[in-house]
């Protein structure tokens, strides 16, 4: 369960949802559905951009530190993987030290790049594949969740799949196969991933 979602952006910050997952929602589950996970977490950025702005690993870490009773409950600590606004480059992709501290699993629970034009071919496949290997493997994400599985004729790399404008043609880009077939190694043994593929919602891949 994802109580806030960019929490940057107008849903609760570090002063209010940690106390809520805590006070409230964390209890509230734990009497209902104890099976529930909670994830928190979530800026636009996984890490700081310019030095200030607050990224995930940041806003993660003041929760826990604000917030100790928090691990009391089965929570997930996550954030997003947009780039820099201003400079167009890629935040640190690294280890969020304060969850995993605390035996807390790490998800990246959003990722595309809007900004970027369409590319449908195997160039854009292998820049993708190169960063998901870092947020799985130098980052130890355990999760990586696409920002949208198909989208209609945006002509960005927001979709996996491209639908055309009239709704009924698309095209399945290279970066959705090689997500596939990266998440699909694990099958074969080759690689510690497991994956399944949610077009409705997004695309998951998880790390075993």
């Amino acid at each position: 369960m994802q109580p806030s979602g960019t929490p940057a952006f107008g849903c609760p910050g570090t002063t209010t949802l940690g106390p809520f997952i805590v006070n409230n929602l964390g209890p509230k589950l734990a009497q209902t559905h104890p099976e529930t996970k909670i994830i928190f977490g979530e800026n636009a950025q996984w890490s700081a951009i310019l030095g200030f702005v607050m990224g995930s690993k940041n806003y993660v870490r003041d929760i826990l530190n604000l917030n100790t009773r928090i691990t009391n409950f089965p929570v997930i600590a996550a954030g997003h993987g947009y780039i820099d606004p201003v400079t167009k480059k890629d935040p640190a992709i690294e280890p969020f030290d304060k969850a995993e501290s605390k035996g807390i699993p790490v998800w990246l629970t959003e990722i595309s790049d809007p900004s970027e034009s369409y590319d449908a071919t195997m160039t854009s496949g292998l820049k993708w594949a190169k960063k998901f290997h870092r947020f799985l493997c130098e980052a130890n994400a355990g999760a990586i969740v696409w920002w949208a599985g198909a989208l209609p004729d945006g002509w960005t790399t927001e979709g996996l799949i491209n639908i055309d404008k009239n709704r009924v043609d698309y095209e399945v880009t290279k970066r959705c196969e090689v997500f596939g077939k990266l998440l699909s190694l694990h099958s074969r043994g080759q690689q510690t991933y497991l994956g399944t593929i949610q077009f409705r919602i997004g695309v998951y891949g998880v790390r075993v």
